[in-house]
């Protein structure tokens, strides 16, 4: 009898054990986010995670655009929204893309730095403006911030901009994330997360020609 009752405690703690096995299990696989996938055309096609339950798709040739229906925090930004634009690094320089966005590789210090117009536009916007490197799950570059310094100052706010680079392909964008009276409110560590987590989606290689028919058409990028 002694024996049975051991026999039956044993059971119900590995049945205990095993439950909270498959619940945590379970648990886990409800946290992993979902990834969204979309293509630009002309071999451009991004994947990005999606933490914020949000939106992605193409809206033009090499452009698409990330969004959610609210914004992930209380905020006074309007919009939680990321436009991205895809550049063709055989097309245009790396660095003539990379100024566009306001930023300059210095080759020396081996590091990203601002861009000025002018010594003027250095002296005032150097104090509010700070570069940090970018790197995705293939992809690296940089983002800029920078705070408005005229207007009512209720209405200033802080810009984002950044570009990353793969291969011959660059994908650069911006969008205000923070009004500067509201820093509770800031939008950018959920702007990185979405960055952070972009892969470049190469399209897949011509499959080599059947000895007795043409090379395949088929170029069509699959998620």
């Amino acid at each position: 009898m002694k024996l049975t009752g051991l026999v039956l405690v044993a059971a119900a703690m590995a049945l205990t054990t095993t439950s909270a096995v498959h619940a945590a299990g379970s648990a886990n696989h409800k946290k992993e986010a979902p990834k969204l996938f979309v293509d630009m055309g002309a071999g451009c096609a991004i994947r990005i995670t999606d933490p914020f339950g949000g939106h992605l798709a193409s809206n033009k040739q090499s452009g698409s655009t990330y969004w959610t229906d609210k914004p992930p925090i209380k905020t006074k930004i309007s919009r939680f929204i990321l436009q991205f634009y895809c550049d063709d690094l055989t097309m245009r320089s790396k660095a003539k893309v990379a100024l566009e966005r306001g930023g300059v590789y210095d080759e020396k210090l081996q590091r990203w730095e601002a861009h000025y117009a002018s010594e003027w536009d250095a002296e005032g916007l150097r104090p509010v403006t700070t570069i940090r490197a970018l790197n995705a799950v293939n992809g690296s570059g940089f983002y800029l911030t920078q705070d408005d310094t005229d207007g009512d100052e209720w209405r200033r706010e802080r810009y984002l901009s950044f570009c990353l680079f793969h291969g011959t392909k660059a994908m650069c964008g911006g969008e205000n994330v923070m009004r500067l009276e509201d820093p509770k409110g800031n939008l950018l560590p959920y702007y990185l997360k979405i960055l952070r987590s972009i892969e470049f989606v190469d399209p897949p290689a011509a499959s080599p020609a059947p000895a007795s028919g043409p090379a395949s058409q088929d170029h069509t990028l699959t998620p």
